[in-house]
């Protein structure tokens, strides 16, 4: 018997062989073929004198990871070779996105993007975004190039709507004086920072706050757009055509303000619901500063009041640019689901000021400080 032992990866030719000198026909040669490991692959026999190719059977092979899972398979030709292409690998960004990365290369993974502004942070990073916010000075990244405010000019009555970049490069103080202006420009509504639809507008003209006087903007000590009351009012939560009611999630929730109170004696409300609810309220009595809406806690420039009643609030704030937050109010303990004239700096006297606030009706209370350095930095 001959033996033939090949390697994969080509062919062999057999050739049968006499071992001696014989009379008579020879007996057929049996040959083999193996693998180097010993194991037979094929085998068969040859006439004495004949020749034959033996092939070797095609090579299978199982590409696999780690962890034993069949990422590709395939069979190649003795001889042969074949390029196994291997599927990319997917991966999740740590903002929740998928990503393919090709075999063999590093995985990066890139930072969330979790906005710029506070108000998108809040929305982004903590699924926990404020119902609204109005005001001068954008709260959410889309605020910084969306119109935040229609103004009216003094003189010829026109209208037009104005970016917190036009209110601070001198686009708004220009228009105030283009055509007939007077240059005098009033708010008379300012459009919600997160793109809700909703507005603080107020109807009457008269109450209606300064922006630009003499041409000039109104600007608080960082220097950023304000408004000034210069007739006691304030605004109301509606969109463009009319009042809006607030649907309410969830029973407590926050909100604050960013401006100045005139320092005066005259009763005044952060927000209210026609007198009652109110929240924020500020007088000269020892009573709460807080109507039928729980019993929130206030804090004046990140500092707790210590008992949350309206002498306290109103020594803390009178005539001061101040931040003022209030949590854990109790939107479902009074009227506010069924209001719908929910106002803004009621009753603030000539010589307020405002430039941001919003409210919220989940409770912000594990983001105050973040909420009140933002604020304070724009």
């Amino acid at each position: 018997m001959i033996t033939a032992t090949a390697t994969l990866g080509g062919t062999i030719s057999v050739t049968a062989q006499i071992a001696s000198t014989q009379t008579g026909s020879c007996a057929d040669a049996d040959w083999e073929l193996q693998d180097t490991a010993g194991s037979t692959l094929d085998s068969g026999s040859i006439a004495s004198g004949d020749s034959d190719i033996i092939e070797a059977p095609d090579a299978a092979f199982t590409v696999k990871n780690s962890v034993g899972d069949t990422l590709a398979g395939a069979n190649v030709k003795s001889g042969g070779s074949v390029n196994v292409v291997l599927g990319d690998v997917e991966h999740t960004q740590t903002d929740g996105s998928p990503e393919f990365q090709p075999v063999n290369y590093p995985v990066v993974c890139q930072p969330p993007d979790y906005g710029t502004r506070i108000g998108t942070v809040l929305a982004r990073e903590f699924d926990n975004p404020f119902f609204e916010v109005f005001g001068l000075v954008p709260f959410t990244d889309r605020a910084e190039t969306a119109d935040l405010a229609y103004i009216e000019r003094g003189g010829d009555n026109v209208k037009d709507f104005f970016t917190y970049t036009e209110m601070t490069d001198g686009t708004l103080e220009a228009w105030s004086v283009d055509g007939g202006g007077n240059g005098t420009a009033i708010v008379v509504y300012c459009l919600g920072h997160y793109g809700t639809g909703l507005t603080s507008y107020n109807n009457i003209t008269a109450q209606q706050w300064e922006i630009v006087s003499g041409g000039v903007l109104h600007t608080n000590t960082n220097g950023n757009p304000t408004m000034i009351c210069t007739s006691a009012g304030g605004y109301f939560l509606g969109t463009v055509n009319g009042p809006q009611e607030i649907p309410l999630a969830t029973a407590n929730g926050s909100a604050f303000f960013v401006g100045k109170k005139a320092s005066t004696t005259t009763i005044s409300r952060l927000m209210t619901a026609s007198g009652n609810p109110s929240i924020g309220i500020a007088d000269t009595t020892s009573n709460p500063a807080s109507l039928n809406s729980g019993t929130p806690q206030y804090y004046v420039d990140n500092v707790a009041l210590s008992n949350n009643q309206r002498d306290e609030l109103q020594t803390a704030t009178n005539g001061l640019e101040t931040v003022v937050f209030i949590e854990d109010i109790g939107w479902t303990s009074g009227t506010w689901r069924l209001s719908s004239s929910i106002g803004f700096m009621n009753n603030f006297q000539t010589g307020s000021e405002v430039t941001l606030f919003g409210i919220s009706l989940n409770p912000q209370n594990a983001y105050r400080t973040q909420i009140f350095n933002a604020l304070t930095n724009y």
